[in-house]
């Protein structure tokens, strides 16, 4: 698609797909570069420009480049404020470099701009995620139960990905969320044997493993297995690659089987971006591995791992808990407790 939008620099319809294809197919670098192959054709005398930031920022934004993807997501912000596409760049940015504070308030400043579309609850998502890094679960239960949990309503695929992904996640941090998962693990039944997308179908794994649907689990695993066999197309090597480990790797995890879900994640670890989806929606992967170490008693494994996630990201609460949990499993009782003391800093405000 490269030389269609070098003829077409000006297409912002065509610079979105592409991106947005790039997005859903996980190639990184492409998600960027297909804004910085005719960005410079752009300025603010072009109608549209102040989109094309947004789209850029994001792209800088998953290569790592956050003080320029910032830059320009606030550029474009000033320029049109209820640009949700820029909101979703500058607070993936803030998400990723650990502003847990600054983005509660940057994301609850521009929400009565968002809209009411399903990207509207994507922004509720990851209004979300700074919440649970800081380890205030009931603001997390609050946003799902107000804006992801479309209880008795049919909802669409973006807000049943969210929905899922924050359940894991709450799963993960040891929070109860009662019987939240059985209305969603219903709504993603219909699409157990879709083998559509990777991407959705790990997501759906999350709630039929979540709500113990056995009968729904084999669906999708036997539907995926003979999709994987046989089918050709662009899908088929992030399910191979990715999307099966990681659907049997929960299944482990929710049967307690913590070492075969490490087993089956250590591997592909470095290969998630493969799946699609941004760092932030795939970071769950990341979190369930080291969860099922440290549950698994592999704590030398679960100690570098956190001191990764840690070193990454130093402001997360849930972080330093989790290099705590590994010193402890080690018998280092001094270094566990200086780290939940670094934790219990971090949400004393």
């Amino acid at each position: 698609m490269g030389p269609f939008i070098t003829k077409y620099p000006l297409d912002l319809f065509a610079l979105e797909l592409v991106q947005q294809t790039n997005l859903l197919l996980g190639d990184v670098v492409g998600i960027r570069d297909v804004v910085g192959r005719v960005f410079n054709l752009w300025d603010e005398s072009v109608p549209g420009y102040e989109y094309v930031l947004g789209f850029y920022s994001f792209g800088l934004e998953e290569n790592r480049d956050f003080m320029l993807a910032e830059e320009m997501g606030r550029q474009s912000l000033a320029m049109v404020p209820d640009n949700p596409w820029a909101v979703h760049a500058v607070s993936h940015v803030m998400e990723m470099t650990g502003r847990q504070q600054g983005g509660i308030r940057f994301m609850r400043d521009h929400e009565p701009r968002w809209g009411t579309s399903n990207f509207a609850n994507h922004l509720w998502w990851h209004t979300s995620l700074f919440h649970l890094d800081i380890e205030e679960g009931g603001d997390v239960l609050g946003i799902f139960d107000g804006h992801l949990s479309s209880e008795g309503n049919a909802g669409d695929k973006y807000e049943e990905l969210d929905a899922a992904a924050l359940l894991w996640r709450l799963n993960l941090a040891g929070i109860d969320v009662g019987d939240r998962w059985r209305n969603l693990a219903t709504k993603w039944e219909p699409a157990a044997t879709d083998t559509l997308y990777a991407f959705n179908d790990v997501h759906a794994m999350m709630a039929f493993v979540a709500d113990n649907r056995t009968d729904a689990q084999e669906k999708l695993l036997t539907a995926n297995e003979r999709y994987v066999e046989n089918a050709s197309d662009a899908n088929v090597a992030m399910s191979r690659e990715i999307g099966l480990p990681f659907c049997l790797a929960m299944r482990d995890f929710q049967a307690e089987n913590y070492g075969a879900c490490v087993d089956r994640l250590l591997p592909v670890r470095y290969m998630t971006h493969r799946l699609g989806g941004s760092f932030a929606q795939r970071d769950v992967i990341g979190w369930t591995l080291l969860e099922a170490a440290l549950r698994a008693k592999r704590f030398d494994l679960a100690l570098g791992l956190a001191n990764e996630r840690a070193a990454l990201k130093p402001t997360s609460a849930q972080n330093w808990r989790c290099v705590a949990r590994a010193f402890k499993g080690l018998g280092n009782i001094s270094k566990a407790t200086a780290a939940n003391a670094r934790a219990e800093s971090l949400i004393a405000h």
